[in-house]
């Protein structure tokens, strides 16, 4: 087997090497994106886990916190009165006298 040899011109010369430093910048620039992301990545982590205590210790105050308080004992639905409703009544019968005083006043 014989080696074969081709001409390179001075412009391809300078063609191919620009393309590899090029070439050569982006892989340098990709790299350099990459470990910012692994850092990032990193900073989350540590902020989940970080979160994540925070909120098992907000957990334990608050079953702290009912332990302390005194219990209260709600009434029901049916055992309340029917104030609810008489409230909403009143609030028909004042927006229809309103209602009768506008179409007065027109």
């Amino acid at each position: 087997m014989s080696s074969e040899y081709i001409k390179i011109t001075p412009s391809e010369i300078m063609y191919s090497k620009k393309n590899l430093l090029q070439s050569q910048l982006h892989i340098l620039e990709i790299l350099k994106h990459y470990h910012s992301y692994q850092e990032a990545r990193k900073e989350e982590f540590v902020l989940k886990i970080t979160l994540k205590n925070k909120i098992e210790e907000a957990k334990e105050s608050l079953k702290i916190l009912d332990k302390l308080l005194p219990k209260t004992h709600w009434r029901s639905k049916e055992d309340m009165p029917m104030q609810h409703h008489k409230a909403k009544l009143d609030l028909e019968t004042e927006i229809n006298t309103i209602r009768q005083k506008l179409a007065r006043l027109r």
